[in-house]
């Protein structure tokens, strides 16, 4: 799966570049990104972009407001909200290449097999490899408390559903309003062994009663995992800050 949609990526963004078109080359950007945070993060896409192909709702240009947002979400993505991110990702899933129409169906038919291909993964090997982590963690400390950081909200639900549904799990992202967060954070604090955030949820965030951070997957620009860091590492920290990276 994970040469299959490479292939496809590297075909696309370079065709994307001969055009000069920035929005699909960005588009195939946002597939690495997802790809590498988890299998059903790019099946997400791969299903928004497969479904955009079927009913004939791709096109070559951004919605306006789409376009203003780009910037910060390519330089700032934490300043967003989920729905303005959300709104982002599902609009460039739909961008397209001036394709005849026997290339758009080629690559529907493209799209349909890795699709299939990653429908077919019921748990990707990271996740595995976390829940191990996490496992062996509350084995040796039932009390202890783990902070895990990931960029897309899709990939917190998978974890939260499908790796973690029978923990006592919280979760902040972008959404919540502060109410909602505060009370996930007393949640975190008094009883949950596991937070689950975004890294829209990361400013004002102070859980230094933690001392275990894992980056599920790592932002590209490397401010984002100091202000990751950030939350759990504070002056006078009762335990050292253990962070691992996936």
């Amino acid at each position: 799966l994970y040469d299959g949609v490479t292939e496809y990526i590297r075909e696309y963004y370079n065709l994307a570049q001969q055009e000069e078109n920035q929005a699909v080359g960005f588009t195939m950007v946002i597939y690495q990104k997802r790809l590498v945070s988890s299998i059903y993060a790019i099946r997400k896409s791969l299903e928004n972009r497969m479904r955009a192909i079927q009913s004939d709702a791709v096109a070559e240009e951004l919605p306006e407001d789409v376009q203003q947002l780009i910037p910060r979400y390519s330089t700032e993505p934490e300043t967003l909200t989920d729905a303005e991110r959300t709104r982002v990702e599902e609009e460039l899933e739909t961008v397209t290449l001036r394709l005849n129409q026997s290339q758009i169906q080629a690559e529907l038919n493209r799209v349909k097999e890795l699709w299939q291909q990653a429908k077919n993964i019921e748990t990707d090997s990271k996740a595995q490899l976390l829940k191990q982590f996490v496992d062996r963690i509350l084995r040796d400390d039932p009390d202890e408390k783990i902070l895990i950081f990931t960029e897309y909200t899709d990939t917190l639900e998978y974890l939260r559903d499908e790796i973690f549904a029978g923990y006592d799990v919280t979760q902040i992202y972008g959404d919540l309003d502060q109410a909602q967060r505060r009370r996930e954070m007393a949640r975190f604090e008094e009883e949950a062994n596991l937070m689950l955030a975004t890294d829209a949820a990361q400013e004002g965030l102070n859980l230094q009663f933690a001392h275990i951070m894992v980056n599920y997957d790592l932002p590209w620009n490397p401010t984002r995992i100091d202000q990751r860091m950030g939350r759990l590492h504070r002056y006078g920290p009762e335990h050292t800050v253990e962070i691992r990276n996936l």
